[in-house]
């Protein structure tokens, strides 16, 4: 296991941004079989970074951009340690979708069912199966029952209160943000501020 002092560290996170915006600059940051325990990678932008085999345990991940990152073996290790969703029974959770018709934005409050997981470093979750329970106006009170509501990413993902969905093809790959599912957030406050 490679020993990184929290200066080098801080150096090949800077190195990684600059590699980032511009190859021909900074350097790509390969972690693998780095000693991470405990690190302060909050907020750190780590997308397309190489971890495999790297020791994340106790690591602080909040808010890190994780896409693409290689995580190797330790996958498992991560997801104890970052999965935000109730992994038994049925909860409450929250989408933002769309009114195209009347161009108003509406929260569908779900009942989530299936499998559940969110996304590394991300706050977006999804589902193998939710009943929409009910849809509101983003900053009236009423309860809506009429309008076509749609997804954001897929105008042609129509939700109606009431109704289940089940996605057949359900990706269970934490790695991927916006695999196949029923996307969904915890708080409503979250649902209301997503935009794609």
């Amino acid at each position: 296991m490679r020993t990184i002092t929290k200066k080098e560290l801080e150096k090949i996170l800077a190195d990684h941004v600059e590699w980032l915006k511009d190859n021909s600059n900074g350097a790509w940051a390969d972690l693998r079989n780095a000693d991470l325990s405990n690190a302060n990678l909050s907020n750190a932008n780590l997308h397309n970074a190489n971890l495999s085999n790297a020791n994340l345990r106790n690591a602080n991940l909040h808010n890190a951009n994780l896409r693409n990152v290689d995580l190797n073996i330790l996958a498992p290790i991560y997801i104890a340690q970052q999965s935000i969703v109730p992994q038994i029974c049925d909860f409450v959770a929250f989408k933002k979708v769309k009114d195209i018709a009347n161009d108003r934005d509406f929260i569908l409050i779900l009942r989530i069912r299936g499998k559940r997981l969110n996304a590394i470093g991300s706050r977006m979750c999804r589902a193998s199966e939710v009943e929409v329970i009910s849809a509101h106006v983003i900053g009236a009170n009423e309860i809506e029952k009429t309008p076509i509501l749609t997804s954001l990413r897929d105008r042609e993902f129509i939700y109606e209160v009431g109704k289940t969905y089940k996605v057949d093809d359900f990706n269970d790959d934490i790695r991927e943000e916006y695999a196949a599912g029923i996307h969904f957030f915890i708080t409503r406050e979250e649902a209301e501020e997503f935009s794609l």
